[in-house]
């Protein structure tokens, strides 16, 4: 039975720990291994609490230099490999003193020894335990599979660590833009497991009010301000609730989307988001912003595209034909099941890596 370890700074939306799980329900020795923990999505097997992620001192450092702060947009950066280097003096000293710091800390670690037995890595997020890739690259890998492994702005804005590419047998990205940032990158999609989520029983049916959902984690990078915009013109001339969902706990959050009658994500030159995928499990007609490149690459897809010129057409849709909702609903249920499929995105990392066995 081969072992596989993910390193990941974070549980980020819970997606190493869902990897995990799967890989476990395939036959895989899996464990996560993270730098730091975060209160909404636990679920590592070794939470190793490092300091200066996100501890006072941390966040005192980020307001007194914000250009060490990564940026969160709906915008695509532009279109070469990206390796990181630090943006400052100030930046460069501060990597390098935690680098010695955590260097020290995990010197005695059972991560190390996870690693060290471990016949498949995968650096989630594109890092080993150092910016300076120092503790990975002295343990023995002879015979072990590495990959690198991204998420979203840990490409776009920090980018690839110099050492990565020299170590890694692949590289994988979850967001379509990726393959911009980083020669010979495969994209893959969002593992998403769409049975956590319970599919609508009644639909609307043209009559009464049409509610439609929004939820913004960052208005800035779902270009709330545009949609809430758009949404206010559309219910000057249909009889439309506006649904915003923001600032709550996961649960309710959830609950609220599961009242919504169409979903509107997000607007900007990333396509959809964890967000969408949510709302399409639930069976909820969903509309977001997708670029041609992206939307070719996807191919037949259940979203209705918008941009900030047609969100009121697109809702006026709904009015003509309220009787599409329940086929629009069920193509987004099943494409999510199919397209997202957990156990789908694990088999291609594993077959890229040469490592997949057929159960």
């Amino acid at each position: 039975m081969k072992s596989i370890v993910h390193l990941a700074t974070v549980n980020f939306a819970g997606l190493p720990s869902l990897l995990v799980e799967t890989e476990r329900r395939l036959g895989y020795r899996s464990q996560l291994v993270t730098r730091h923990t975060l209160p909404n999505f636990p679920g590592e097997d070794i939470a190793l609490s490092l300091p200066l992620i996100d501890d006072a001192l941390a966040k005192a450092g980020k307001r007194l230099f914000p250009r060490m702060t990564v940026r969160v947009d709906n915008l695509r950066r532009e279109g070469i490999e990206r390796f990181w280097k630090p943006a400052t003096p100030m930046h460069k000293l501060f990597f390098s003193l935690r680098d010695k710091l955590w260097e020290k800390l995990l010197s005695s670690s059972i991560a190390l020894d996870i690693v060290r037995n471990a016949d498949i890595i995968f650096l989630d997020g594109g890092e080993g335990f150092l910016r300076s890739g120092r503790i990975l690259q002295s343990v023995d890998l002879s015979g072990k599979k590495l990959a690198a492994v991204y998420y979203g702005v840990d490409l776009r804005w920090v980018g690839l660590m110099p050492y990565i590419k020299e170590m890694v047998n692949r590289i994988y990205g979850f967001e379509f833009d990726h393959i911009y940032y980083c020669n010979g990158l495969e994209h893959l999609p969002f593992p998403f497991d769409a049975s956590r989520f319970r599919m609508k029983e009644k639909f609307w049916c043209g009559n009464g009010l049409l509610r439609v959902g929004h939820s913004p984690t960052d208005r800035a990078a779902k270009g709330t301000e545009r949609i809430l915009l758009a949404l206010r013109e559309a219910k000057k001339h249909y009889p439309v609730e506006i649904v915003l969902i923001e600032g709550i706990p996961y649960r309710e959050a959830i609950e609220r989307k599961s009242t919504c009658d169409i979903f509107v994500d997000q607007l900007g030159e990333l396509g959809y988001g964890i967000s969408a995928l949510e709302a399409l499990s639930m069976g909820i007609p969903t509309l977001v912003e997708l670029k041609p490149d992206y939307e070719h690459l996807l191919g037949e897809h259940p979203f209705i595209t918008i941009n900030e010129e047609n969100i009121v057409d697109r809702i006026a849709e709904f009015f003509e034909h309220p009787e599409m909702m329940p086929g629009v609903a069920e193509n987004g249920r099943k494409w999510v099941e199919s397209y997202h499929n957990p156990v789908s995105v694990v088999r291609r990392m594993l077959e890229g890596l040469g490592e997949w066995k057929e159960k």
